[in-house]
């Protein structure tokens, strides 16, 4: 005679299932980064499966290939300001630039968190220089930025990295990075105000010699 398994042994099963479960699919849930300091979107474009394309906005492009996406796609460049994601940058590190990629599947409207095939993004920024770094922006309460491990090309002031997913955002950072003084009228700053301290000396000194001058 088969004994039957009581009820409540079945609840119990499936609800151990279900707690293992649902944190496992929490898990894997692609952050949408407008929430997370990306709150633009500067570029984007509906592509098709095999469609090979190039989305950008001047400063920062994403060279797509045509097997990066089995299914129709929305491909979308986000950016922020950055003074939101410079007080989590490293000392001593300006934040140049920052963006991510928000990819949606036109078929289930669900975002796409890896590509089939790497995206090539290309940023060209006049801040940018060989000491510049590629980090990544970590999403969550607060934000992380951490190096990516993989260094970037730098040819000039353009910098070019392969992404693999929409999983996380990006800023470039420098040491040198912060504006510099503006130069005016074709001389620097710093030798506009030397040469106005010259004049004021050359003009007290003319003052002193005149009242000299006119005591003798």
């Amino acid at each position: 005679m088969i004994r039957k398994k009581p009820a409540f042994f079945s609840a119990v099963v499936l609800v151990t299932i279900l707690a293992f479960a649902v944190p496992a699919a929490a898990q894997q849930a692609v952050p949408d980064l407008s929430r997370f300091g990306f709150g633009r979107v500067v570029a984007s474009a509906d592509l098709q499966p095999g469609q090979a394309a190039t989305v950008g906005n001047g400063e920062i492009k994403a060279e797509i290939p045509a097997n990066a996406f089995s299914d129709p796609v929305r491909f979308e460049i986000l950016q922020g300001e950055n003074s939101t994601f410079q007080p989590y940058a490293p000392a001593g590190e300006v934040v140049v630039t920052n963006f991510a990629f928000r990819v949606t599947d036109l078929k289930t409207g669900q975002l796409v968190g890896m590509f089939e095939a790497p995206v090539k993004a290309v940023i060209d920024n006049p801040a940018i220089s060989t000491s510049s770094g590629y980090y990544d922006v970590e999403p969550g309460s607060p934000i992380r930025i951490t190096k990516n491990p993989v260094p970037p090309e730098i040819s000039g002031t353009e910098l070019v990295h392969p992404i693999k997913g929409a999983g996380v955002g990006w800023v470039i950072l420098d040491p040198a990075g912060a504006p510099g003084l503006p130069e005016t009228g074709g001389m620097s700053v710093g030798a506009l105000v030397g040469g106005v301290l010259l004049l004021a000396g050359g003009v007290m000194t003319l003052y002193l010699l005149r009242s000299a001058g006119s005591r003798v």
